[in-house]
């Protein structure tokens, strides 16, 4: 049962992105509403466009040969830790026919809104990413589309023997931190979690790297917990539109909500890459939060990326000085970028704002600052004696080599007394008495 829940879980958000059909050319050029709303080409006109910054990026298959993205900073992780199971195979990485466009839809689209250059098919406007100099670290970790007869393409690993999204999702954060990421964007994997994805995210919060991960297009209390949206210490998304009248999806996890309605996307679903169409969904707001971020740890290299999620919190659209939480529809407010960029993060606190307490907070608090390290000797251990071990070998030589030391002094002291006693005797039995050696008088 729970084989058949995660695929299941994990095309929820990426529905959304597919919902809508293609539209004239006008209405493709509204989808970028944010560009222009946030700011993003004034950041980057004053030298601000993600340059320095390493975001990873985990998603499905991607599309690296679409106009956008055939120049941008995106180098894509090889080999995928997405495993086919019916091919026995992992699948592949980069998805770039027609065929490909039901499999990396999602993926090259996320990675487009951090990343994309801005150029189009001929007569089209490509999508520009709002950290377009940010390196890009991508990792094909799940595949999040559904198959033209709807069956749900699942991630699997060959030695665990099941579909294991989290365990692909906690191995690439931990390749990823372990490469140097400041960000991490998860824009479509929802799972309930285990121990190795715990342990990626509680690490990720320990370390300061910051995750970004959006929330379910539906209230998801239903589901119960959702990670890595829902996990202690995460920046969770939601999104919303260009007017006050769009609200965003209520969501228990929801801490900042981004654009993400109405906004254009390439390639019409399962028909062709040079169609584009407009979409709505957490999973556009989520690299977008990210290169947004991205922009303010390039402008501000002295502040922790705490004190950046303090102020992020903080300076929201309308600002939120006292950092007044939402819980259900709009988190702590509605993302702006020039309100970020103003506002000295480093007068901030250094603690993360998202991390609880809490029982029920996965990772748990001593899980993230009090970890307990693994104590399993290396495998040869037992053909390696442990330094425990050597330094009493080495304690026992050298109280052995003093005892000896002690021994042959006194076997020494013991040959000399003897011999000086030996003399003494010889020369007492030689020498004659006082009485036989004086001649008599006469």
């Amino acid at each position: 049962m729970m084989r058949a829940v995660r695929p299941l879980l994990a095309t929820v958000v990426a529905s959304t992105l597919l919902l809508s059909s293609a539209l004239p050319a006008s209405a493709q050029e509204d989808g970028f509403w944010y560009f222009d709303q946030l700011g993003i080409g004034e950041a980057h006109a004053s030298g601000l466009t993600g340059e320095g910054i390493t975001i990873a990026v985990m998603d499905s298959p991607i599309n690296t040969d679409i106009p956008t993205l055939r120049d941008a900073n995106v180098t894509v992780i090889e080999p995928s830790l997405c495993f086919d199971e019916a091919a026995q195979d992992f699948y592949p990485a980069v998805s770039t026919d027609r065929s490909g466009v039901l499999d990396a839809i999602h993926g090259t689209n996320v990675v487009s809104m951090i990343s994309g250059t801005g150029d189009g098919y001929p007569g089209q406007t490509g999508i520009k990413g709002v950290a377009p100099d940010a390196e890009v670290l991508y990792y094909v970790v799940n595949v999040t589309d559904v198959t033209s007869d709807g069956d749900s393409i699942a991630c699997g690993d060959p030695d665990l023997g099941f579909s294991a999204l989290e365990i692909q999702l906690g191995r690439a954060m931990e390749a990823a931190m372990d490469a140097g990421a400041d960000i991490i964007s998860v824009s479509s994997l929802v799972s309930p979690g285990d121990e190795v994805l715990n342990h990626a995210i509680a690490r990720a919060v320990r370390e300061e790297v910051v995750i970004v991960a959006g929330t379910l297009n539906t209230t998801d209390v239903m589901f119960g917990a959702v990670m890595p949206a829902g996990g202690n210490g995460v920046l969770a998304v939601q999104a919303g539109g260009s007017t006050g009248e769009q609200i965003p999806v209520q969501n228990i996890y929801t801490q900042i909500i981004a654009p993400g309605l109405d906004v254009t996307v390439q390639g019409a679903y399962g028909e062709s890459w040079e169609e584009q169409e407009l979409t709505s969904g957490s999973s556009m707001a989520t690299p977008l939060a990210a290169g947004i971020l991205a922009l303010a740890m390039q402008k501000y290299p002295e502040a922790s990326p705490n004190q950046l999620l303090q102020s992020l919190i903080r300076n929201t659209s309308g600002g939120n000085p006292d950092a007044v939480r939402d819980e259900y529809t709009y988190g702590y407010g509605y993302i702006s970028l020039r309100t970020l960029l103003a506002a000295d993060p480093t007068q901030y606190s250094t603690e993360n704002p998202f991390v609880s307490m809490a029982d029920g907070s996965y990772p748990t608090f001593d899980e993230i600052y009090n970890p307990v390290e693994p104590t399993t000797a290396p495998e040869d251990s037992a053909d390696q004696p442990s330094d425990l071990d050597l330094t009493g070998i080495l304690t026992g030589l050298a109280i052995a080599g003093l005892i000896g030391l002690v021994v042959l002094a006194g076997i020494v002291v013991l040959i000399v007394v003897l011999v000086r006693r030996s003399r003494r005797n010889s020369a007492v039995a030689t020498t004659p008495s006082a009485t036989e050696s004086t001649p008599k008088q006469q």
